[in-house]
């Protein structure tokens, strides 16, 4: 587990329970299916079920429960350093490339995703599909937790 955090605890980032994506998407089929109006037809929708929260602090609901330590909050590195890490961990591993195929989990763009925030509203998929979410992030927690938890529980070998 990383020993430090990257960002603000101001940054937000919009999660979502997969069990509501798959549930926009069957809204999606049956409306096409359904001779939807052709305003509809092409649309992007974002998917949200809960309000934005700090990456870390959405992570650690998760980690924690599992036996796993969490950096404290107030252990981070600036930004600017986060991002010089990753593009010194991408080049290293375009540097090796001929000799090792090295895939680096701290990127540029990892580390962009997570200090910065990112929001988005799925009004617009309520308004024409009439999605709200079937799963409360209460219920997307524990269903999460019930199948992570004997795979990943500290201690535990992941099958």
């Amino acid at each position: 587990m990383a020993e430090w955090l990257s960002g603000s605890a101001d940054t937000v980032f919009e999660h979502v329970y997969v069990g509501n994506v798959a549930y926009a998407h069957a809204l999606a089929t049956f409306a096409m299916l359904e001779d939807a109006p052709p305003a509809l037809l092409g649309n992007k929708y974002f998917v949200t079920d809960q309000p934005a929260d700090n990456f870390f602090e959405f992570m650690r609901k998760f980690v924690e429960p599992l036996g796993y330590d969490f950096p404290p909050s107030s252990r981070t590195i600036p930004a600017w350093a986060a991002l010089l890490a990753g593009r010194a961990s991408e080049r290293f591993a375009k540097l090796v490339q001929p000799v090792w195929k090295l895939r680096p989990t701290l990127t540029k763009s990892s580390v962009t995703v997570l200090v910065n925030s990112i929001s988005v509203k799925s009004t617009r998929l309520a308004d024409d599909l009439g999605y709200e979410p079937r799963f409360t992030p209460e219920e997307a927690f524990d269903r999460v937790m019930t199948y992570y938890a004997p795979r990943f529980q500290k201690g535990r070998a992941a099958s």
